[in-house]
């Protein structure tokens, strides 16, 4: 499992991708985008889960 600081810095990684990909219009089709946001929704969660499991604990 990843630990809550990969998670954040994968996310962080990710909103910085879809920012390029937004600002130089790359991706005409929308399909790498699509991609990053279910990625990004993935690991919104799996965080989510984590602090709840953490604050559990």
């Amino acid at each position: 499992m990843e630990t809550i600081m990969e998670i954040d810095e994968r996310l962080q990684r990710l909103r910085e991708e879809l920012t390029r990909l937004v600002r130089e219009g790359e991706d005409e089709e929308g399909i790498r985008l699509r991609g990053l946001l279910a990625e990004m929704e993935r690991l919104e969660a799996l965080r989510r889960e984590w602090r709840a499991w953490r604050m559990a604990a």
